[in-house]
């Protein structure tokens, strides 16, 4: 059962993500973008993700995970856009640990635990571009999360059989916002007249402590894009 200031501390995290929303599409609608270009379109995207501490040690293992989800892009000018996404986007690490038999014996060597955060995603993204046929790009994005699961597991070579292949429920130990930064170069082609092929990647941050009071996420993504441009005409 949640406490009052928990309740408190999760309603204000939850304000700060509506506020920064709201002040991306008040500032949208406070530019003049008659003419600009706009984009719709779908993305795909591997995380390879991790995790790090800044008090604890940093021995944790890289995991890959996909995701994907739909976006939204505004041009302001001819080298400068900004736009949102919606993605379901999947983090987790994996640690060595020491393991006992059954019987309580010391078993040699380390076994993987795998664990897995799976977020819904709301990015929101500032980028500067140069369109030489070929349209290069750079940017940062803000990206809160709000989580919709968490597990961890074991391989089936765990010597205590009875852990051995199964998943673990540990939602309820991680936070349920989770706010990162992530910088992206990319590079986009054109395919005819209002298409768009883009191909990004990008440095995840976590600035939020995400698990176990102490645990952030980090990593690096890898995303391919589907964009049309979208008239309102």
């Amino acid at each position: 059962m949640l406490r009052l200031n928990q309740i408190q501390i999760i309603f204000r995290r939850r304000s700060i993500v509506f506020t920064c929303h709201m002040l991306a599409l008040l500032l949208c609608s406070s530019l003049d973008l008659t003419g600009q270009k706009r984009f719709v379109g779908v993305k795909f995207q591997m995380n390879r993700s991790g995790a790090y501490s800044d008090d604890l040690y940093n021995d944790h293992e890289y995991i890959s995970r996909f995701g994907g989800g739909i976006m939204f892009e505004q041009y302001v000018n001819k080298h400068f856009s900004m736009g949102a996404e919606l993605i379901y986007n999947p983090l987790g690490y994996s640690d060595l640990v020491e393991a006992k038999d059954e019987n309580g014996n010391d078993v040699t060597g380390t076994f993987p635990v795998y664990y897995h955060f799976n977020y819904i995603s709301l990015p929101m993204k500032l980028s500067v571009l140069f369109d030489q046929g070929v349209i290069f790009y750079s940017g940062v994005d803000l990206i809160p999360s709000f989580l919709i699961n968490a597990n961890y597991s074991v391989g089936d070579d765990f010597p205590v059989k009875s852990l051995a292949g199964h998943n673990y429920n540990i939602t309820s130990e991680v936070r349920k916002l989770n706010l990162a930064v992530s910088p992206q170069i990319g590079v986009g082609f054109h395919l005819g007249k209002k298409n768009l092929l883009c191909f990004s990647a990008g440095y995840y941050l976590g600035l939020t402590n995400n698990f176990k009071d102490y645990l952030k996420n980090q990593g690096f993504s890898f995303s391919l894009a589907l964009k049309r441009e979208w008239s309102s005409n």
